[in-house]
């Protein structure tokens, strides 16, 4: 289930954040949805492809992937929890 925050993604304390709220801290996910609200879901972590974003799609309930627009993406393969490469003004 995808919760939806008022606040920006918990970089600073990432990892005792991930165990408060995941039975499994490896995926815990903070991330945008398609409408763009920020928020946080514990869910297996996905392969993202080079030049694109992880997104959480509110209709399918599950991880996506989206092409990144306004933000900038790795230009390389990584995993959709990977929280030293996605973009820290989420």
């Amino acid at each position: 289930m995808f919760h939806v925050i008022d606040e920006s993604c918990p970089y600073h304390n990432w990892t005792s954040v991930a165990r408060d709220r995941c039975p499994y801290p490896v995926e815990f996910h903070c991330l945008r949805d398609e409408y763009g609200r920020i928020g946080w879901l514990c869910s297996e972590p996905v392969w993202v492809e080079k030049d694109r974003c992880p997104v959480f799609n509110v209709g399918a309930k599950k991880l996506d992937t989206t092409s990144c627009l306004k933000t900038r993406c790795p230009p390389y393969i990584y995993r959709s929890n990977d929280i030293d490469v996605i973009p820290r003004h989420i």
